[in-house]
């Protein structure tokens, strides 16, 4: 399987399996992804320990945005 982010649908999925209190394994076998990286994502993108998923895509967004200056930082050193 290639490896693709987690789009919005997939967090709404993990937002509601949560809320019905499913494990990061059941979540992980119903969206098809592996269980790690569920986890990761609930732990990344959750706010004082609440899974939002509208909240975690704007926030997901935000960091691949944001991605792309950083790099920038470093092609800019010449010295380097």
């Amino acid at each position: 399987m290639s490896y693709q982010h987690f789009n919005q649908s997939d967090r709404d999925e993990i937002s509601i399996l949560l809320k019905k209190g499913y494990s990061c394994r059941e979540i992980a076998d119903v969206i098809r992804k592996d269980h790690s990286s569920v986890s990761r994502e609930i732990k990344v993108n959750s706010a004082r320990g609440i899974y939002d998923s509208r909240k975690a895509q704007a926030k997901a967004r935000l960091k691949r945005r944001m991605s792309k200056y950083q790099g920038m930082k470093i092609a800019g050193k010449s010295d380097l």
